[in-house]
């Protein structure tokens, strides 16, 4: 019984850091493509680089949840 407890905390520690994972790659994801955008649209866009970090950011927590939502399921 007890190591069936030990074994569910570990799934649940790996579900985590898998999830802490894809947030920060999914934030380095969306840094990017919003600077390459930013440069496509230069003459149209005008937006600083604490904007892009801002707009980044946001878009990272809905991939994120998103993907939390996709793990919960899958394990459920």
């Amino acid at each position: 019984m007890e190591t069936n407890k030990r074994f569910h905390a570990i799934d649940i520690v790996k579900m985590v850091l898998q999830w802490t994972v894809v947030a920060l790659l999914s934030y380095a994801y969306w840094v990017a493509m919003l600077l390459v955008i930013s440069l496509v649209l230069l003459n149209v866009w005008h937006v600083s680089f604490e904007n892009i970090l801002l707009i980044s950011g946001v878009l990272a927590a809905v991939t994120s949840i998103v993907y939390g939502v996709i793990l919960i399921r899958r394990n459920i």
